[in-house]
């Protein structure tokens, strides 16, 4: 079962888990979480921390509380966290899980903490087929497309999961994080201008992790800091570094454009 809010997060996860030949159900919230497992069981959890109505700890405090009344059989529940301090995994044990995978995901990673957890051999005998591993670079490069802007090796990441016959993954990934990063800025810009330090660190915290998985590495930097701020409770300079995220989007947004639409020629 996997536990994500961020749609481009979610397409993420699922194609490396297909790739690794398992399936997977996925929700949206905690809240999802405990209905799922009301509906069915699963072999293992991967729970994000950060999510609406019930978040990835309560969820496991809930879970963990009904296990230990003999309702349900103790599962496996590994936290998804963009957070890799010590205090930050400290947390995620305290609250119940079992282990931890920092965002975003990597391929390797995810295939070893599952290994450690349902063993080698659990994974469905079929894994989904892949074209052959992607080029070390795009098909075209253009002058948009900048190391600063996009990391290749992200992006060919995302490639290395596409499936013989399905549509472009890639093109899926880019397209859910375009269409969902305006509506996050705008969260943005608004809990700045009324210093809501809350509201603020959560659609950033949502922002940055989305624009890693599309290799738009300095703009995730950008949205850390504004998360980190509101973390701590300050909005002092928010509207600033709002709008220099801002900017910076505008730039990978015609980039990733100009990369799918050289991919789309090729």
């Amino acid at each position: 079962l996997l536990a994500e809010d961020n749609p481009v997060n979610q397409e993420v996860a699922t194609g490396m888990l297909e790739m690794l030949g398992y399936r997977a159900d996925v929700v949206a919230d905690g809240q999802e979480v405990i209905e799922a497992l009301a509906r069915g069981s699963y072999d293992l959890i991967l729970m994000d921390c950060q999510m609406p109505r019930l978040d990835g700890y309560e969820a496991t405090r809930v879970i963990r509380r009904q296990e230990q009344s003999g309702q349900k059989k103790r599962i496996p529940i590994v936290a998804l966290t963009a957070n890799v301090m010590a205090e930050d995994r400290e947390r995620c044990l305290k609250s119940g899980m079992d282990d931890y995978l920092p965002k975003p995901l990597s391929r390797e990673e995810l295939e070893r903490v599952l290994a450690r957890w349902l063993g080698p051999s659990h994974a469905s005998e079929t894994p989904a087929s892949v074209e052959n591993p992607p080029p070390t670079a795009p098909p075209s490069e253009t002058p948009a497309m900048q190391e600063d802007l996009l990391d290749h090796k992200v992006l060919n990441a995302i490639r290395a999961l596409q499936r013989d016959g399905a549509p472009s993954i890639l093109n899926k990934v880019v397209g859910l994080y375009l269409g969902s990063a305006p509506e996050l800025i705008r969260q943005m810009n608004a809990a700045a201008e009324r210093n809501d330090a809350p509201a603020l660190q959560k659609a950033a915290h949502s922002l940055k992790s989305s624009s890693a998985n599309v290799g738009a590495l300095h703009l995730s930097a950008l949205c850390k800091e504004l998360e980190t701020m509101g973390r701590a409770n300050s909005t002092d300079g928010a509207a600033q570094k709002a709008k220099a995220v801002e900017t910076e989007f505008k730039r990978v947004e015609q980039a990733l454009a100009a990369m799918i639409a050289g991919e789309m020629k090729s």
